[in-house]
């Protein structure tokens, strides 16, 4: 929470904060250098009678926000903060005042002439996202409701700021991690305040070091605030369709919802009518993509074999259904299963059905769809036959001990595939008897996934 240090976070707390839109909390972000910025006001207030303060606090604010930036590891939300309070120090040193959308583009601009590449890092994109979107919308967001109690109406703020935020960040959000948290608002109502308040305890507590007694006060407060924030997230994962998950979304889909909300921002605020139009041909886009992928998805018939290092992985597909062919543990295995196999399901649009496959089972040997597959996974003889049987699909894997040469004098082998074999002396050895039979081979270790489409 303090300087952005997460190796050491439980994965599946991790997971937790992310599926319930808090995930911001743990990552070093302008809610942090915010108050950074706001405790060095505090701390310089009684030096303003001195001579050159005009000078000198902008150098120690500078100085304190990048130090704290350069600490906290310089991702491009720590930056993009720091280069918007440093320009909005130096306008007020100045005499200046700064423009909201000027410094936002000027601090952008710098950080894409330092490392043009971060142009595609999600974290880049969302962080100026959320700003901008926050920029753009609050103020509209936060005039919906007047509450003349002062908490009610500060818990209405940090909605409208939470909703704000939304508004921008939804097309990465659905493209980048296919989900959406449905109880955002009340994880950020608690968790914002609240990890506001622990940081600004941690940050006492690093300047208490010398006195232990009030640390160890201290310590033990923040550990309970972190214990009770981090319950109550896991409380709210535990609701009733607390994420929306497996969303199938591509780029043009994100590139439409963007300009639809753009749209609408721009007629609801300007009250201008082609913002409508945009929206409007926006969102007949959007629809119309949807349409055509849940049509593709219904016609689909594919094999699919997975790059799993050690493991097999082969999936069967048909419309919006899987099965899994292969080592049924991946299921089971939550890394393994949400780096390999989840986001393939959720492209295709695919969820699991054991059932129903029509897949005709006689291990090494598989039939399905008319297509025959043969596993070897394993040290397996075959003697040559008077007839070569057909063979679609050959794939090998795991401990696999075979001789190419004459496993070809039993069977006619159309493709052949490597799955997840490690480069050894063994596999250059298959891939130039391939080359010399004239099998097309795959290695999914240098190409990644194979998928052969039956349709």
């Amino acid at each position: 929470l303090l300087i952005g240090y997460k190796n050491d976070l439980d994965k599946s707390l991790v997971q937790s904060y992310s599926n319930t839109g808090v995930v911001h909390v743990i990552a070093i972000s302008g809610l942090h250098l915010g108050l950074v910025y706001w405790l060095l006001l505090i701390f310089l207030r009684p030096f303003r009678n001195l001579r050159g303060y005009l000078w000198f606090q902008p150098v120690i604010i500078i100085l304190g926000l990048w130090s704290f930036s350069l600490l906290a590891g310089g991702q491009a939300s720590v930056l993009r903060s720091a280069l918007m309070f440093s320009c909005l120090t130096v306008g007020q040193a100045l005499g200046r005042k700064t423009a909201a959308y000027n410094t936002l583009a000027f601090s952008a601009f710098l950080l894409l002439c330092y490392d043009p590449f971060l142009l595609w890092d999600a974290g880049f994109q969302l962080s100026y996202a959320a700003v901008l979107s926050i920029m753009i919308f609050q103020r509209s967001v936060s005039n919906w409701f007047y509450f003349q109690n002062r908490i009610i109406e500060f818990i209405w703020q940090l909605c409208a700021v939470t909703l704000a935020a939304q508004l921008l960040t939804l097309p990465f959000t659905l493209y980048y991690f296919h989900q959406l948290p449905s109880y955002f608002l009340l994880a950020n109502v608690l968790a914002v305040p609240l990890s506001s308040i622990i940081v600004l305890g941690e940050i006492a507590l690093c300047l208490l070091g010398f006195w232990p007694s009030a640390a160890g006060i201290l310590g033990s407060l923040i550990a309970a605030a972190i214990r009770f924030m981090n319950a109550y997230i896991t409380r709210i994962e535990w609701l009733p369709g607390a994420s929306l998950a497996g969303i199938s979304f591509d780029l043009a889909q994100a590139f439409l919802l963007t300009l639809f909300v753009a749209g609408i921002g721009w007629w609801l605020l300007e009250k201008f009518k082609w913002g409508f139009f945009l929206s409007g041909l926006s969102l007949l886009g959007l629809l119309s993509i949807g349409a055509i992928h849940r049509v593709q998805t219904a016609q689909q018939r594919k094999i699919v074999v997975y790059h799993i290092p050690g493991r097999l992985g082969v999936e069967l597909m048909e419309g919006n259904q899987t099965c899994l062919l292969g080592d049924q543990g991946l299921t089971e295995e939550t890394d393994l299963f949400s780096y390999y196999l989840q986001p393939a399901r959720i492209y295709f649009g695919v969820v699991a059905n054991n059932q129903g496959q029509e897949l005709l089972r006689s291990p090494p040997f598989y039939s399905w769809k008319g297509r025959h597959m043969l596993v070897m996974d394993t040290f397996l003889r075959f003697q040559p036959a008077e007839k070569r049987m057909a063979i679609d699909l050959l794939i090998v894997s795991g401990s696999a001990r075979f001789n190419l040469v004459r496993l070809s004098q039993s069977m006619e082998i159309r493709q052949l595939v490597f799955a997840g074999i490690k480069p050894s002396r063994r596999l250059q050895e298959w891939k130039k008897d391939a080359d010399s039979l004239g099998i097309p081979g795959y290695d999914t270790g240098e190409k990644g996934a194979f998928v052969m489409n039956l349709n």
